[in-house]
């Protein structure tokens, strides 16, 4: 989470260091130059003290000082204006880098994994301009110079002259009554420095010249500093190889670090009341990113008059008379005068010091510490004190003494009292005489009694209603017990600082004042564990005169927030979007990404789809705007959902707003022939199917087209697999070891583990099942397939061919058709995407996207071993890698004649035409089903008019062929029947033609007639040694006549008796025949009974009466007639093959016969 490089109380230190002016001469800035620096620049890495320092308080106690640090500034710094402040405080922000995801940190707080940046340098960059940025104020001394450095070349003809001229500049700078620089005390400290330069100048001459400066001043006011102990390089750019440096560059941090204004040639410069009365707590931010015109500490050309303006985005530049100058002409001196500056600052520093250069360095700032600015602090703390102790009595109106004792002395509860600014001090005055007395104490490190001398003041400023007086000594009384430490025995006066902040903000109405505060403060409550109070006291600063301001606190807030003692991670991310909103409305488009992205962490799939998609929106805006179209697609895609609760004009502006940036991502990538990955539509890529052949199954003509199966059609089942085996064995002999059942069409349900074969020239035809998710119609356009091709060898025909059929929303059906031998590869889906315009819409214009999808599927979940059942671990999905294999016949067949509605139990012939539509011959064609009992095909060499061939029913008027049994064989039905062919080969392009007859089972409703022909190449194939052609043929039963039998013994002996015991075991037959036919009367429902046939291997069936001459019998809808038979017993038979027989006996009814004796099966015909 959020950290800091400093320490709170480091921070405290650094912004109440001591302030120290410098006053140096041309000649010595000369010197200087030589390493690209001023004076002040190049002491500037050295002002904090390595060794420990001492100081003594008015009771005579040591205290040690660590790393005690001063501030060096020129005496002519200037804080920048107000306007320009705002304007440096945005490039700071703005130029502040965003550290990568390697300095995150990841945070595991319930359910939530965050992963929070470890710190916020853009945060400690705006208040690090803001702390220089503050001008100094009358009711404070931190901020005013203690002591004054002059600072002479020793190659000057008269130094000590030298050293009165730039005593007289400090005493003009001294009498001045602007506000830009103020001196802590009338008599400061007063150091002079000699500057010599080991190569130029003449050692023994700036010695004698020294001496007679330490006669002059004292010697422990005066110091010899020499430097340049290398030859001077010139510089001439920052490319130059002839720049050497024997010292690593310690400057260039710092000079990077400071904000300053240029001087101003000892002049007062006039600031507009509209920038000074409290606007530069209104901070304004730039959108865009500008040049940030930074000066550094110690620059002493004579600056010129500043014209100042408001910044043009400022929102007091409406107002102002100053706003109508452009922003160019606030900086254009600005700049000029520091484009030397800058250009110094991209040139290496400290060429021409040595180790020993910059030990003298060291210890001229440690001989000005030790020497002269601790003992003058420690005789003006000793002086202040006894001032303070020996004062019986302040000089005070009336009022003044009135409101001392009866008015209300508790800070904060002013009510409606007079302006911040009436009750006025002189610089003697005894109330400040205290409050200089707790800054002297401060700055140098003695917290006790600061924090008395601050108690004090405050109480002397509430009673005298000098509320900025007395925040000022609420908010510093709090900073000294925070220093204080664990030492103290007072817990940290929560109170003060919140009183102080309240005064600053309400009633004295400095923003700015309140902010430092705010600053100062949450460091001091986060040093504590205090988050919650520090979360707060960000949160009040937010207000809508300065959203970088806002922003910056609103993120520290919910840092805060997560840093707690119980994280509140939702709170966290609420003040981390409102910061991001801030950000952007500042125009920091940067950090508004990365605020949402961090927020995105926390609500992404946690239900709250409204404020996600709010996010994701927001996200890929500002990633539009920064030209990162990448994440832009990114954010944009997860708002494509089918978890989506918008309404559908809210949907079709996220896809539009998809498509725009997709389409602009396209046109800048340097890639041409990328495609980006589509979020729709939704392509369920385990349920895709792929048939390796053309899924061709229509009726044409009133006939059935067979020459591949469909997706749809469940033929994988056990069932074909055992037809398929039974066919093997019967064309082959045996089935194969290693055999596995062909796959013609892969699933989900299928295993996939083997490669599948494609045939050359025959397509492989896959079927993708997709889902729009969004309630928004979108518009698919040029979809093919992706694939890559390894050929067997070199050839220049292996190209593949697309189709695509999108006749199906839903289910998308798209092929490819190999030309050579080789490996098959389909890798994914290439289409165009677009929405669909209304209608009424005839101004906008439509985009459409080319993309892709990658087809990713993954086999069935292994589960034999241990480490499979602990793993999830899936075999292999080879339904995409197909081996192809060379030409291989392909057969086709046509029904011709088959109706779709039959009755039972009746029989109708078809024609089925059989054709080779592949490149090479097949053989072996063979034929099964699962109920071979209800079809039989015919001959090659078949003729009506030959009864002796493969007819079922065969009329004839020879009555002599019906006048006794008739011996025939046992019908021997099998499963598998082999289809004759001519030379047992049928050639590629060949066709023939067979009958087939079809009888309907006697069971009415849904029949299905399944048939698996098998048939092999001419050739021996090596990898695709048999193809198979699965169909099912559907139709309807509708129930015809029903029949019931009733057998009784005999009790008459029939004339035609063999014998005694034939005429004993006699048997008559009472049939009953009903018509059941459901069909109205007027389509044709009456059925005629024309003929009986027996069939029997033990009985001999024979007519009671006379049938024929009663005439045939005409059964209408729901009438029944009834026959009657004689049974007589006969013995078995065999026929001269030894094949078991049975007799077969027809009994006619009318005029017509029919000879069903080669099949043995009852037939019934429509009248």
């Amino acid at each position: 989470m959020s950290s800091f490089k400093h320490t709170a109380q480091e921070l405290i230190q650094y912004v109440f260091a001591p302030k120290i002016a410098v006053v140096s001469s041309s000649g010595a800035e000369a010197i200087c130059q030589k390493n690209n620096l001023t004076f002040v620049q190049l002491v500037r890495p050295f002002c904090t003290l390595k060794n420990e320092a001492t100081i003594r308080d008015p009771s005579n106690f040591s205290f040690t000082l660590k790393h005690f640090h001063v501030c060096m500034r020129d005496i002519w710094w200037q804080p920048p204006q107000p306007a320009l402040a705002k304007k440096l405080l945005n490039d700071a922000v703005t130029s502040s880098p965003i550290p990568d995801d390697s300095n995150k940190t990841t945070v595991i707080i319930g359910s939530y994994e965050l992963n929070i940046h470890t710190s916020t340098p853009w945060f400690e960059a705006y208040r690090d301009v803001f702390f220089q940025a503050i001008y100094p104020s009358e009711h404070e001394f931190s901020q005013h110079y203690v002591a004054c450095i002059y600072v002479v070349s020793s190659q000057h003809t008269s130094p000590l002259e030298e050293f009165q001229r730039l005593h007289h500049e400090q005493q003009q700078h001294f009498q001045r009554t602007a506000q830009q620089a103020k001196w802590f005390l009338p008599q400061i400290v007063k150091y002079y420095v000699l500057l010599h330069d080991l190569v130029e100048g003449d050692l023994s001459v700036a010695e004698s010249a020294f001496h007679s400066i330490k006669m002059t001043y004292g010697a422990q006011f005066c110091y010899l500093l020499q430097i340049n102990s290398h030859q001077d390089i010139t510089v001439s750019g920052i490319n130059d190889t002839q720049k050497t440096s024997t010292l690593p560059d310690s400057w260039k941090q710092f000079l990077h670090q400071t904000v300053e204004k240029p001087p101003s040639q000892g002049k007062d410069v006039e600031i507009p009341s509209a920038l000074t009365d409290g606007t530069f707590n209104n901070f304004v931010e730039v959108g865009q990113e500008a040049q940030l015109h930074v000066d550094y500490n110690g620059e002493t050309e004579k600056p010129v008059n500043d014209v100042l303006m408001s910044h043009p985005l400022s929102e007091e530049s409406d107002s102002s008379p100053v706003s109508q100058t452009p922003l160019d002409s606030l900086t254009s001196s600005w700049s000029s005068q520091t484009s030397a500056k800058w250009s110094s600052a991209s040139q290496p520093h400290g060429m021409c010091l040595s180790v020993s250069d910059i030990d003298n360095i060291k210890n001229f700032v440690q001989e000005f510490c030790l020497q002269a600015l601790m003992p003058f602090a420690e005789r003006q703390i000793r002086h202040l004190s006894e001032q303070v102790a020996n004062r019986k009595g302040l000089h005070r109106s009336l009022f003044s003494a009135t409101k001392k004792w009866f008015g209300s002395s508790k800070p904060g509860l002013q009510g409606v009292t007079p302006a911040s600014n009436s009750v006025v001090y002189s610089q003697d005055a005894p109330e400040l005489q205290v409050r200089r007395l707790g800054d002297l104490a401060f700055m140098f490190r003695l917290y006790d009694l600061s924090y008395q001398a601050y108690h004090n003041a405050k109480r002397e400023f509430n009673s005298d209603q000098a509320w900025l007086y007395c925040a000022g000594a609420m908010e510093m009384a709090a900073l000294s017990v925070f220093m204080i430490g664990n030492l103290s025995q007072r817990p940290y006066p929560f109170h003060y600082m919140e009183s102080a902040i309240s005064m600053y903000l309400n009633t004295c109405k400095m923003i700015h004042l309140a902010t430092r505060a705010t600053l100062l403060s949450t460091d001091c409550l986060r040093a504590m564990g205090m988050y919650s109070d520090a979360a707060l006291q960000f949160i009040r600063m937010t207000s809508e005169d300065s959203d970088l301001r806002s922003a910056l606190l609103l993120e520290q807030a919910a840092h805060c927030f997560l840093k707690n003692k119980l994280p509140m991670v939702r709170k966290y991310a609420f003040h981390v979007i409102l910061a991001g909103h801030r950000f952007s409305k500042a125009g920091q488009r940067r950090h508004s990404l990365r605020s949402y992205r961090d927020a995105l962490q926390v609500y992404k799939d946690r239900g709250w789809s409204l404020a996600q998609d709010h996010i994701y929106f927001t996200v890929g805006r500002q990633s539009q705007n920064l030209k990162h179209l990448e994440d832009a697609c990114s954010a944009f895609r997860a708002l494509l959902t089918d978890k989506s609760q918008q309404p559908v004009a809210q949907q079709a502006a996220f896809l539009r707003e998809y498509l725009f940036v997709q389409k602009q991502f396209l046109t800048q990538s340097t890639d041409v022939n990328s495609l980006p990955v589509l979020p729709l539509p939704y392509i369920d890529y385990q349920s895709t199917k792929v048939l390796f052949d053309q899924p061709l199954s229509v009726l044409c003509d009133g006939s059935d087209l067979v020459q591949s199966r469909g997706f749809d059609d469940d033929l994988d089942s056990e069932s074909w697999r055992k037809l398929e085996e039974m066919l093997i064995v019967k064309a082959r002999g045996s089935l194969p070891v290693l055999h596995r059942p062909q796959v013609r069409c892969m699933s989900n349900k299928t295993d996939n583990s083997n490669r599948p074969t494609a045939v050359v020239g025959e397509r492989t035809t896959i079927l993708l099942y997709m889902k729009n998710p969004l309630r928004v119609p979108i518009l698919l356009s040029n979809l093919y397939l992706l694939w890559t091709f390894i050929p067997v060898k070199e050839s220049n025909q292996h190209v593949v061919e697309h189709i695509s059929n999108d006749q199906n929303a839903g289910k998308v059906p798209l092929s490819v058709t190999p030309y050579a031998v080789g490996e098959l590869h389909v890798t994914g889906l290439s289409y165009g995407l677009g929405l669909q315009k209304e209608p009424t819409d005839t101004k906008s214009t439509s985009i459409s996207v080319q993309g892709k999808q990658p087809l990713r599927v993954k086999g069935m979940r292994l589960n034999n071993t241990k480490t499979e059942k602990l793993k999830k671990i899936y075999a292999p999905d080879y339904r995409f890698h197909m081996l192809v294999v060379p030409p291989m016949p392909r057969l086709q067949i046509k029904f011709t004649g088959f109706p779709k509605s039959l009755l039972c139990g009746e029989v109708i012939k078809l024609t089925v035409h059989l054709r080779n539509v592949g490149q090479q011959s097949l053989r072996q064609l063979f034929v099964a089903s699962t109920t071979p009992e209800l079809f039989s095909f015919g001959t090659l060499d078949h003729e009506e008019d030959n009864p002796s061939n493969w007819q079922v029913y065969h009329q004839t008027n020879n009555q002599s062929m019906h006048s006794g049994p008739v011996i025939a064989e046992w019908p021997n039905i099998e499963r598998v029947s082999h289809l004759l062919l001519t030379d047992e080969c049928l050639q590629p392009g060949q066709d023939i033609s067979l009958p087939l007859w079809v009888r309907g089972s006697d069971q009415p409703g849904e029949q299905q007639l399944h048939f698996l022909f098998y048939y092999e190449p001419s050739e021996t194939a090596f990898k695709l040694k048999h193809r198979l052609l699965q169909h099912t043929i559907h139709f309807t039963l509708k129930p015809s006549l029903h029949v019931e039998t009733m057998a009784l013994r005999s009790g008459v002996v029939p004339s035609d008796a063999r014998s005694n015991q034939d005429s004993v075991n006699s048997l008559i037959i009472n049939l009953k025949v009903q018509n059941i036919s459901q069909t109205p009367y007027s389509e044709g429902a009456t059925v005629t009974v024309v003929q009986v046939s027996g069939v029997s291997q033990d009985w001999s069936v024979a007519s009671v009466f006379d049938q024929q001459k009663q005439g045939s019998m005409t059964v209408k809808p729901e009438e029944s007639c009834h026959l009657s038979l004689r049974a007589v017993p006969c013995a078995s038979r065999n026929t001269a093959a030894n094949v078991r027989a049975v007799e077969v006996l027809q009994i006619a009814i009318s005029s017509a016969y029919y000879d069903a004796s080669m099949r043995g099966i009852s037939g019934l015909g429509r009248s």
